[in-house]
């Protein structure tokens, strides 16, 4: 499947246009390559992993999973070990790597969460996850690497980004290989079931006055702000695009989003803006002249129209002052190996009032960044931000890691002592 990826890149991105004389890795026109949209070996797999077509890819990666706890611990017997915590063993006794038989957790629409306090046992054991993140960051980071070097063995060059719509710590980490960083994100977006001419969008809402601290459980998937789901995507180094966002609002001014996005934007010193819009026909004659018949239809909304102007001056003039002060987010590699429920509370707030970036340490916890703040992501109870010149700690674990084996007791209360 990788070798016929590869194919399809040199065809499509090598082929000469005959009215230009250009293929597209030589064209101008092309701002960036990207090499998957919206994929991720954590995500998707729950509500699709019965589908006849998708069953032997499952299998596929159970078979790989398995490879990778053998690889790591050498016997079954070493993965029960390191899989138990105060006498519960997280593996199942019907499950034995040498087998192939040890399960992975279901992905989601994005990276599962994980509780790194939560229950032991089970499909959804921290310890089970652990492994299974370390193993999906590697398989990500091992497909990106071999499609980028083969879109620069093209000639590419331009920026290559590897894939969007990332919402999880190792997702983020796991496709930050790229040039750049992209992520996608909505408010209001429909949701199957919808007919073509009528998109469901239930309970639709008004963006500005939505508490980005509140998830909004009403059966829609994307319900929290949009600054703070795009955020959880931008990485310190790495220049970031917003490259698909939209809104519909429910007042008479189609949308609050638009003015509110570009601002924020220019707050937090993001590279790029990609509205997400698109026509309601591929003909030129095809366009309803007095109707607007889906939520993503700019055509004839003038509504929408007349804001492109004043967003495009209000980024690219400088109308928003960068932050002054600059925030980094910092994960060390145990924080990876987790998903706390709350993993995003950060992003709720900071990037609202300064520029936020996420810091992944790939060598020690120690951080060396020169942020004005550095807050731990405080998944579990490690890294060490005493070279920082303002450190903010916090745990959602006791434990310095996911699998439980180092406690952390009391560490938080040695960093807060008088002096420190």
């Amino acid at each position: 499947m990788i070798q016929l990826q590869k194919e399809y890149a040199t065809k499509l991105l090598c082929h000469v246009n005959p009215y230009t004389g250009l293929a597209l890795i030589d064209d101008p026109a092309v701002m960036t390559i990207q090499i998957n949209n919206e994929d991720s070996v954590f995500k998707g797999t729950e509500d699709i992993k019965d589908t006849k077509g998708i069953v032997p890819y499952g299998q596929e990666l159970q078979r790989r999973f398995n490879r990778y706890l053998l690889a790591k611990y050498d016997t079954r017997k070493n993965l029960s070990d390191a899989w138990t915590f105060n006498g519960v063993c997280a593996l199942g006794t019907e499950e034995d790597p040498e087998e192939g038989t040890v399960l992975f957790p279901e992905g989601d629409f994005y990276q599962v969460q994980n509780n790194p306090m939560g229950e032991w046992t089970g499909i959804e054991s921290p310890a089970r996850y652990a492994d299974f993140t370390e193993f999906g960051i590697y398989i990500n980071r091992r497909y990106y690497g071999t499609m980028i070097d083969h879109v620069r063995s093209l000639g590419a060059k331009v920026p290559i980004v590897t894939s969007n719509l990332l919402n999880g710590a190792a997702d983020v980490y796991s496709h930050a290989d790229g040039d750049l960083m992209e992520n996608n994100t909505y408010f209001n977006h429909p949701i199957p079931p919808f007919d073509e001419a009528k998109p469901k969008v239930a309970d639709m809402r008004e963006y500005v006055t939505s508490n980005p601290l509140t998830v909004h459980k009403d059966g829609l998937f994307l319900r929290t702000n949009m600054l703070p789901m795009a955020s959880t995507a931008v990485v310190a180094g790495n220049p970031f695009i917003l490259s698909e966002w939209n809104e519909y609002g429910v007042n008479p001014f189609h949308s609050t989003a638009f003015i509110s996005m570009a601002a924020y934007a220019c707050l937090n010193e993001w590279d790029g803006l990609i509205v997400y819009c698109y026509h309601t026909s591929e003909s030129w004659n095809g366009q309803p002249a007095d109707e607007i018949t889906n939520i993503f239809d700019v055509y004839n909304d003038p509504s929408l129209i007349c804001q492109f102007g004043f967003m495009a001056a209000l980024f690219l003039g400088d109308l928003v002052r960068p932050a002054e002060h600059r925030v980094d987010l910092v994960f060390t590699q145990n924080d990876l190996k987790t998903l706390p429920p709350a993993f995003s509370m950060p992003n709720a707030y900071l990037p609202y009032i300064t520029s936020l970036r996420n810091v992944f340490l790939d060598q020690g916890d120690a951080y060396t960044g020169d942020a004005d703040v550095a807050v731990t992501a405080g998944f579990v109870n490690n890294g060490d931000l005493s070279q920082a010149k303002r450190a903010v700690y916090y745990a959602w674990s006791p434990y310095r890691d996911a699998l439980r084996h180092a406690n952390g007791e009391g560490r938080l209360e040695r960093l807060a002592a008088p002096g420190r």
